[in-house]
């Protein structure tokens, strides 16, 4: 399991370094204890990592993608402003 966790690791965009650590300690053994000690944390925030990696498996290491603002614009009246010759910006405003 913990080959298959690393190799999904790579190439993603991980949240936190000590978070993924503690994960990996934990499922090595190490008492939770241990694991806050080590990685200068609170006991009870490695608890919530862990707990929520067993809810949630191996994409709780990772950043989930958010909303974002709404465009002013669509993308089809940027189409049309272009066609007239205005810029994205002119086109905002």
């Amino acid at each position: 399991m913990l080959r298959t966790l690393k190799r999904k690791i790579i190439g993603k965009k991980p949240k936190g370094l000590n978070e993924t650590r503690a994960i990996l300690l934990h499922l090595e053994g190490m008492k939770i204890s241990q694991i806050a000690k080590i990685l200068q944390v609170h006991p009870s925030t490695v608890y919530r990592w862990v707990k929520e990696f067993e809810k949630e498996g191996e994409k709780c290491l990772f950043y989930k993608q958010r909303k974002g603002r709404k465009k002013k614009i669509n993308e089809r009246e940027i189409s049309i402003q272009e066609l007239q010759g205005k810029t994205i910006w002119e086109a905002i405003t």
